[in-house]
């Protein structure tokens, strides 16, 4: 396959895992190897109530079959699937000449059976000879790629960036400032201005209308901040996604065709032999098939440091028989403290040995061949990615910023409401003389309102949120251009707040330049 048609954001969904998946998972556990079977398909039962039939396809297996063998990792399993054997069969692969576009079907119960002289019999009326293009290995068990994140809009990340408390409290002002304003100037008479000034020194028609233009202000600001913030966001995502689709393209070897070659490892498929070299990551889940001590560190994914020597499985079958043999020569009969006699039985069961390969794992020595059982979503890594993908946090200054505005809201309101209430007395403690037009009234008690929230206004500074937007903007497109792509801001604050670098004696520092 060209490396060039291997496209990392395009991936085929599987359209059999939704409707196979419980009834291969079922199949897995209830298969009753004595039960006549046709053709087409595998009559299961369980608790005595009859399950819907496996659809008929060209694979004896589904990807739900196929990932019960790895997680958790069960050579039981794996005999009751025909052993390697059987794996190759139902996958049309082959250890020497790898895959290739010629194939049939293989039904279930030619590969799942407690007989192994009938693992691989089949009939003439058994076998549908048909093609297994690669496009049907990609559409039946998908491809080795994890499914795109659906990216952010512009629109959405500034629906992000409004949801800043500090921000809110801004648009809150501005919005109340600018419709009192409004109020203030076109919905009260203004009283001409040579009314007062009879020499006309400093004549005035009419007095400005320009109460409005102090929410407009803070208005402006909100919407540079969540411009300037959206925009650096949307260019770091694209970026981002640039650097990762690059990142995890690599070259595997593979047998196709009866020949080893390179290719990407969006490229990979199930029924692929892929070869195993010293410092290899395993890029999709396997059963292995020989080599040379081949062994893995899996502490990445399963949390055990001590490294796994891999065994195919008919050695691993012999390893068993050998420790039952010897665990059966070293049973004996003992005396305990009380002194009755009990049968005393060394542990058994082969530690530290299997026939599974595990994606995301790291080979440590030895050299080897395994046939893929699992890739991208339906791998043990791709499981554990997806699983991963949560929204991102606040950074710790983001909840410095909203704590501040929380405080500020709190204290500019109580501050506002008390002189809101004091000026409200000092008002009508005034009507003791007499009481003012209904329009003064009006006026006098917008004027009243006006004054409370410039309070909060004043108080909210609406250029801290714009100053620290800008400069964190500014810090990423400055490292982007030495080639250090910021993917988490909360990054920039951590190294900001170090005062101390620990570097052991095979470290490597450098001066910057």
């Amino acid at each position: 396959m060209d490396k060039s048609e291997i496209d990392p954001d395009d991936v085929v969904p599987s359209t059999t895992n939704h409707t196979s998946n419980n009834i291969g998972q079922q199949s897995i556990d209830t298969m009753d190897p004595n039960q006549p079977t046709s053709s087409q398909s595998v009559q299961l039962q369980h608790d005595t109530e009859p399950i819907p039939q496996r659809p008929n396809g060209p694979f004896a297996f589904t990807p739900v079959d196929l990932m019960t063998l790895i997680d958790p990792k069960s050579p039981e399993q794996l005999g009751h699937f025909g052993g390697t054997e059987g794996i190759i069969a139902g996958l049309h692969a082959n250890i020497a000449k790898g895959l290739t576009t010629s194939g049939g079907n293989v039904p279930l119960h030619r590969v799942v059976t407690d007989e192994p002289e009938k693992q691989l019999e089949a009939t003439e009326d058994e076998v549908d000879k048909t093609v297994v293009s690669f496009a049907d290995r990609e559409q039946y068990f998908g491809r080795n790629v994890l499914p795109k994140r659906k990216p952010k809009s512009i629109f959405e990340l500034m629906w992000i960036a409004l949801q800043e408390k500090i921000l809110i409290l801004l648009l809150i002002a501005a919005v109340v400032s600018i419709a009192l304003g409004i109020y203030e100037d076109y919905g009260v008479e203004h009283v001409p201005a040579e009314k007062f000034n009879k020499d006309y020194t400093s004549y005035l028609a009419i007095d400005p209308k320009i109460s409005w233009v102090e929410g407009v202000a803070i208005l402006v600001a909100v919407i540079i901040v969540v411009m300037v913030g959206s925009i650096n966001d949307f260019q770091k995502e694209t970026q981002f996604r640039m650097l990762n689709a690059k990142k995890e393209d690599r070259e595997v070897k593979v047998i196709r065709n009866g020949e080893t070659v390179l290719i990407s490892v969006f490229g990979i498929i199930v029924g692929d032999i892929l070869h195993l070299e010293p410092g290899d990551v395993v890029a999709a889940d396997g059963i292995y098939l020989g080599g040379h001590n081949l062994k893995c560190d899996e502490s990445a994914m399963t949390g055990e440091t001590d490294a796994v020597k891999k065994v195919t499985y008919d050695e691993l079958k012999k390893m068993e028989e050998v420790e039952a043999t010897a665990r059966k020569e070293e049973s004996r009969i003992q005396t305990n403290h009380e002194g009755i006699e009990v049968l005393h039985e060394p542990q058994h069961g082969v530690h530290g040995v299997d026939p599974f390969i595990i994606s995301g794992a790291k080979v440590l020595e030895g050299v080897g061949t395994y046939v893929v059982t699992g890739v991208g979503p339906n791998s043990f890594h791709g499981k554990t990615m997806m699983s991963l993908r949560t929204e991102a946090e606040d950074t710790p200054l983001q909840v410095k910023l909203n704590d501040l505005a929380e405080r500020i809201a709190k204290l500019g309101s109580m501050a506002a409401l008390l002189m809101l209430i004091i000026l409200f007395i000092r008002y009508f403690a005034g009507f003791r003389t007499g009481t003012p037009p209904s329009k003064d009234i009006v006026k006098s008690l917008v004027t009243i309102i006006i004054s409370a929230v410039t309070v909060i206004v004043v108080a909210v500074p609406e250029g801290l949120p714009l100053a620290v937007t800008l400069a964190l903007a500014f810090a990423t497109t400055r490292m982007l251009r030495d080639n250090n792509l910021v993917r988490v801001l909360a990054a920039c604050e951590t190294m900001g707040n170090a005062t101390t670098i620990c570097s052991d004696k095979t470290g490597t520092l450098t001066q910057n330049k």
